[in-house]
């Protein structure tokens, strides 16, 4: 009987903290529908970009929609091209396994464009070794976490970019995951109803997820385009049924 009451009071618990985020976000969002690609950058861009371009058409394309490209091409930038075009010819086949892996986490007819491609730029800018480590694991969350520096404030000091940066299940729940945690011992489980009291005070806040305050899980599936539960992934990970 406890145990069924246990899990009575963490089921709801965790409903609330998702009711909470809702409603605070619906209280001050201006828009709540899908969001749509960016365009391709028509140029004009480095000689590289065209030599990546004949290996890998699609890669190209979506290089070409990455917030980084749409203003124009910097110096800085084109070492990255001339970077990403090195590392590509030394090693296309685990690239070419890789790229397919970010192209398709989330929706490519929705997302503004491939966050984990995003991150690779950036981690090819500041560190191209261990970009090329990160390809060969080929593992999504190992990139994350390696190009992901919450501290650097022109790349996470915008809520809405990282609300785009946001644009797949897998990624938001990757940095959900990171930058939320939960002080299991303010969990009332004595009295299932006492569940239903303010969920916001267990929940840590932590680096720049102050301004999650304005969004919600459920704001995030709906500009993702998708149905798959995102408070399902999450929760289950924690072995919470909220079904």
């Amino acid at each position: 009987m406890f145990t069924i009451m246990r899990r009575f009071a963490i089921k709801y618990y965790f409903l609330s903290i998702v009711l909470i985020f809702s409603l605070v976000f619906l209280s001050s969002c201006a828009s709540f529908g899908p969001t749509k690609p960016n365009p391709v950058f028509q140029g004009p861009y480095p000689a590289r970009y065209y030599e990546l371009a004949q290996k890998n058409s699609l890669l190209a394309k979506e290089l070409g929609k990455l917030p980084e490209i749409q203003d124009g091409i910097s110096s800085d930038e084109m070492i990255v091209f001339e970077r990403l075009d090195r590392i590509y010819h030394e090693d296309p086949i685990d690239f070419d396994k890789f790229f397919n892996q970010m192209y398709q986490t989330g929706l490519s007819e929705v997302r503004k464009y491939c966050s984990p491609l995003q991150a690779l730029f950036w981690l090819v800018q500041e560190d191209p070794e261990l970009a090329c480590r990160s390809i060969k694991k080929k593992l999504i969350k190992w990139l994350l976490w390696s190009a992901w520096d919450y501290s650097d404030k022109t790349k996470w000091g915008n809520p809405q970019d990282i609300m785009d940066r946001l644009n797949s299940p897998e990624v938001f729940e990757y940095w959900f995951r990171r930058n939320f945690k939960y002080d299991w011992s303010k969990l009332p489980i004595r009295d299932p109803r006492s569940a239903l009291q303010s969920a916001k005070r267990s929940l840590i806040k932590r680096r720049v997820c102050v301004w999650m305050q304005r969004t919600s899980l459920i704001y995030a599936l709906v500009k993702l385009g998708t149905r798959q539960s995102l408070c399902g992934r999450i929760f289950s990970a924690n072995r919470v049924n909220i079904h």
